[in-house]
């Protein structure tokens, strides 16, 4: 039964994160379209600012609800479930008034020094009221974790999303495009305030019992939860800053406009990593499960149908980027971003390497080899940070798109490594040849394609793709990259 409701708690959340995802996208679009490139380089680089800032005043006391609750819960020990939520709830309350008090006075310094940009001042201020309201969420989203009531972080997200979107979408329309801008800023701080308001509700609902215990903050707790929560927030804050280092360095050495050209190429990269989402969520437990029952001759099977299997099938949309980046960037995003396009075609390269190195990592996670992994991500975070620096400062944020890339390649190297060393398995490269050979003949066909028809872009987009495609599955099959017996054999059991 705990085994069922787990899946079925698994299914949920990631049903209503995927569905999230598409909403924020859309968000993208209509920023980059309606607001000034300036303007949209702002809005990111203060949001990037924002993370980091979130990681360092959270301390990671919001997570250690998740467990800490659990942990009293299964005691009943309702009193100490209080103290933990009072515990860290007036934690967050305090660092977040102290932070934006900090931020209010340090902002009319930050908009000419940090994002060089007229008015930013005025919009950072605007952007803290988002910023408080995003940390009590936080809280309330761990308190439903250690609750057990975890789907309810995945509803957050995806009203999050979704209302912003919808909002934004709305707004286009009611007002004039020279109020724009602050229109949207005012949906995100409405948004998170009707969110906060709408789930602490909710959350009340859950835990009223407990908070009507009568208990005392403790400050033995208190110490305690700061003693747990400081290594969370190390590995939070390398995951932050890894995601947000490129925006706020190329803020930092270059312009909002060089920001804005970025956060163009990265996001339409990124796509791609939806497609390893899968395989990273199947891989950490059927690791662990093979790894205890100490199959290892399985588990080097495994990962070699995931490297054949998930090289063969992200491949080709890596390409078709590379191929088309400023097609793709004007049609999503319009053609005031189409300069963006070299460093998309970076980028799309660079989230394969990603991709196999999030596999490598949730591997380690799955053996319990999680030391070395924070240490690689660690390592990746410092040579991003050392090339970042180099490259932005020769080429701009092409240069960040080759300090990303360059890293995702270093820690896939590293990753696998330490996969091999403590697994011994073996790689497949007769297999992983004939990819590549394939998805040289994907490439070929696709530039050979381009050059000889000459329609009008959307249809030759379409026949140059749709034509490759067969030339690289017929490729799969003839190398037996495709094993079409076994195929069919998944299809009639999926039929039973």
């Amino acid at each position: 039964m705990a085994e069922q409701s787990l899946v079925k708690r698994t299914f949920i959340i990631y049903f209503f994160l995927l569905a999230a995802v598409p909403f924020g996208y859309v968000m993208r679009l209509l920023y980059a379209r309606y607001f000034s490139v300036e303007q949209y380089g702002l809005f990111y680089a203060i949001l990037s600012f924002l993370a980091i800032v979130m990681m360092l005043a959270d301390f990671g006391m919001a997570e250690t609800l998740g467990y800490y609750l659990p942990k009293f819960r299964v005691k009943n020990d309702k009193a100490n479930m209080k103290r933990a939520i009072l515990t860290s709830a007036l934690f967050q309350i305090c660092t977040s008034s102290a932070v934006v008090m900090l931020l209010l006075a340090l902002s009319s310094a930050l908009g000419p020094y940090y994002f060089k940009y007229v008015g930013s001042a005025a919009i950072l201020r605007l952007m803290l009221f988002y910023f408080f309201f995003f940390n009590i969420a936080k809280v309330m989203i761990n308190i439903s974790r250690g609750m057990k009531q975890d789907i309810l972080y995945a509803l957050y997200e995806f009203s999050r999303q979704f209302i912003i979107a919808a909002f934004s979408a709305a707004l286009i329309f009611l007002i004039h495009p020279s109020s724009l801008f602050y229109g949207i800023i005012y949906v995100w701080i409405i948004t998170y305030l009707i969110l906060d308001l709408g789930f602490a509700i909710i959350i009340y609902s859950k835990i009223k019992g407990v908070l009507g215990v009568n208990a005392r903050l403790s400050k033995r707790l208190f110490q305690e939860m700061v003693r747990y929560a400081f290594p969370i927030m190390l590995t939070s804050g390398i995951l932050v800053m890894f995601s947000q280092v490129d925006t706020v360095m190329i803020t930092i050495l270059k312009s909002v406009s060089d920001v804005a050209y970025y956060n163009i190429a990265f996001p339409t990269a990124n796509i791609l990593i939806i497609l390893f989402m899968p395989l990273t969520f199947i891989i950490l437990p059927t690791a662990s499960e093979i790894f205890h029952k100490n199959d290892r001759k399985a588990l080097n099977n495994v990962i070699n149908f995931i490297y054949k299997t998930g090289s063969y099938v992200f491949l080709p949309f890596s390409l078709i980027m590379i191929a088309y980046p400023g097609t793709i960037i004007s049609v999503l995003f319009g053609a005031k971003y189409v300069s963006a396009a070299p460093a998309l075609q970076i980028l799309a390269l660079g989230i394969i390497f990603n991709g196999f190195n999030a596999i490598n990592l949730n591997i380690l996670a799955g053996i319990g080899v999680v030391k070395e992994r924070t240490r690689i991500i660690a390592a990746g975070l410092v040579i991003n940070i050392i090339l970042n620096y180099i490259l932005i400062t020769l080429y701009g944020y092409y240069g960040a798109a080759l300090a990303t890339t360059t890293s995702y390649i270093i820690m896939l190297i590293f990753s696998f490594l330490v996969v091999k060393k403590n697994l011994h398995i073996s790689l497949d490269f007769n297999s992983l040849a004939k990819v590549a050979l394939s998805a040289l003949l994907f490439f070929a066909s696709v530039t050979l394609l381009k050059h000889f028809i000459h329609l009008s872009l959307y249809y030759e987009a379409a026949i140059v793709i749709l034509v490759s495609f067969i030339v690289y599955a017929l490729s799969g099959l003839l190398l037996r990259i495709i094993d079409l017996k076994y195929l069919i054999g998944i299809l009639k059991n999926s039929s039973l």
